[in-house]
């Protein structure tokens, strides 16, 4: 039987995360705030200012651009909560082509070409039962 698994060196790995935030605290918009930062061993994995990857460049236009016109009427609610936090540069949205949209992975139905296709760009690859080093009791596969 094969698995799927992301490979790190051996030793102790541990997760850390730091996380805060205040409910309604900003004294001019009433808005809360919150930060966070996640680590895997040493290395950050993400933090509060994340970048969204998008394929439309519609929707960055919109993101970055405060005009509005008829056709984008329902989507105003929606816009105005992220271009928010673009202004306040807690989210950077930038442009990836279609084809290298990865998480296209976790929403779409693919084929299998563009499934492992996908999978390389995860950095996942195939693990043989007797490859996998088991940790604590929980973490053990279940056959």
């Amino acid at each position: 039987m094969a698995y799927r698994g992301l490979f790190y060196r051996l030793g102790a790995l541990t997760t850390t995360a730091y996380f805060d935030a205040d409910y309604a605290v900003d004294p001019d918009d009433r808005l809360s705030t919150s930060g966070y930062c996640l680590y895997l061993g040493s290395s950050l994995l993400t933090l509060t200012r994340p970048k969204l990857w998008c394929d439309n460049i519609s929707a960055i236009f919109l993101a970055s651009n405060p005009v509005f016109h008829t056709r984008t009427r329902h989507v105003e609610v929606d816009y105005h909560y992220i271009r928010e936090k673009v202004v306040r540069q807690k989210l950077e949205v930038g442009y990836l082509l279609t084809h290298d949209q990865i998480a296209d992975i976790f929403t779409k139905g693919l084929s299998s070409h563009r499934f492992r296709l996908l999978v390389d760009k995860l950095h996942v690859r195939m693990v043989q039962q007797n490859q996998v080093h088991l940790g604590e009791e929980e973490c053990k596969l279940q056959e």
